[in-house]
């Protein structure tokens, strides 16, 4: 594609990521800029690789997916657009944010905004489930 090679199709079977379709009807028109876009399909995807209740990641998470940076530097203005579209996914409900402390370290988590999400951030801010800065593993999958 980018080296000249056309794109051959998708698999028959392979991995996917769901995007519910009030995504299409409610929050994409609502969209203004193409980082918004771009912001929430990277979370999507990174957090539907995950296990677990609590299912989330972070800017420098999507930013260390070299696809992800290169979508971004090709199609917005870079890392700027990352932070822009991710504040406007949070305004427009798409995602949940939730700002981690401790040791020192403060972080912004991000959460596709769905039922199970809605939990996991209410059990933290209650204090039921402990979420730290720095404490969380993922390792991308190709």
């Amino acid at each position: 594609m980018s080296d000249g090679v056309s794109f051959e199709g998708f698999p028959g079977i392979g991995k996917a990521t769901a995007i519910p379709n009030t995504f299409f009807s409610s929050v994409l028109p609502a969209m203004r800029e193409p980082g918004d876009l771009l912001a929430f399909l990277w979370v999507a995807r990174l957090v539907q690789e995950q296990q677990g209740d609590a299912r989330f990641v972070t800017a420098e998470q999507v930013w260390a997916l070299p696809d992800a940076a290169s979508t971004f530097e090709a199609l917005s203005d870079g890392r700027e657009s990352l932070g822009r579209g991710l504040a406007a996914c949070v305004e427009l409900g798409a995602l949940l944010a939730l700002d981690l402390a401790g040791s020192g370290q403060q972080e912004t988590v991000y959460f596709v905004n769905n039922p199970a999400s809605r939990r996991a951030v209410a059990r933290a801010r209650g204090g039921d489930l402990e979420l730290r800065p720095g404490a969380i593993a993922y390792e991308p999958q190709p």
